[in-house]
């Protein structure tokens, strides 16, 4: 192992790459990961241009090394997925996860990565379980919360159109704990007090609105 030439060869491919020259990118990178068998940046970024390259089983081994190295970062997981969407295994995804979560039990990638599968199933429910276990194993993880957050979100949105504003306001209530100062939910509340004629709650949210962010006009 030489971590200089590693780094060296990193730094080169990552300029190439923004230059946009992909296979001088690739020599780079694949040098920098021979040179540092543990260097997870170089082996992140030449498994993306694996990836790019429609080299979808190479990536995919990658991918696997990554989570070895990094299991706690989820972005191993979801270029796993990524990796196997593309050679047309995407049934693959829930199973690999699950023995993933096991391996890795304390990492909240393989939950992400199965909530948001679910989530394209139309499977709310499940897609939900998985977002508050990604939560709680890393709740200060901004990719956890954002998962969990957007679930909310549409969970809300569902129910609004079905003119359920008590379960409506419920999932308000419960983003809103995991993140106090969202203008976006905040917003949302008021505008389901003012739909359930509760006039008082929504100015006191409307004030509330207007400390975090004076220039924001409900109407």
């Amino acid at each position: 192992n030489n971590p200089n030439d590693s780094r060296l060869n990193f730094l080169a491919g990552a300029l190439q790459l923004k230059n946009g020259n992909r296979k001088q990118a690739t020599e780079k990178l694949e040098k920098a990961v021979l040179a540092d068998k543990t260097n997870v940046d170089a082996l992140y970024a030449l498994a993306l241009t694996k990836l790019s390259d429609k080299k979808a089983n190479e990536a995919e081994q990658l991918f696997f090394r990554i989570i070895e190295l990094s299991p706690e970062n989820p972005q191993g997981y979801k270029g796993l997925s990524q990796a196997k969407i593309q050679q047309g295994k995407g049934s693959d995804i829930e199973p690999a996860m699950i023995k993933l979560e096991k391996k890795h039990s304390a990492s909240s990638g393989p939950s992400e990565v199965l909530s948001e599968l679910y989530l394209k199933q139309n499977n709310l429910e499940k897609a939900m379980k998985s977002a508050r276990s990604a939560y709680k194993k890393a709740p200060s993880l901004l990719s956890s919360r954002n998962q969990i957050l957007k679930i909310h979100s549409i969970k809300t949105q569902r129910h609004l159109t079905e003119g359920k504003l008590s379960l409506a306001r419920t999932e308000v209530i419960e983003a809103l704990k995991i993140s106090p100062n969202s203008l976006i939910f905040l917003s949302e509340l008021v505008k389901i007090e003012l739909k359930d004629s509760k006039v008082q709650e929504a100015k006191k949210l409307a004030g509330q609105v207007e400390v975090l962010a004076p220039d924001t006009a409900l109407s």
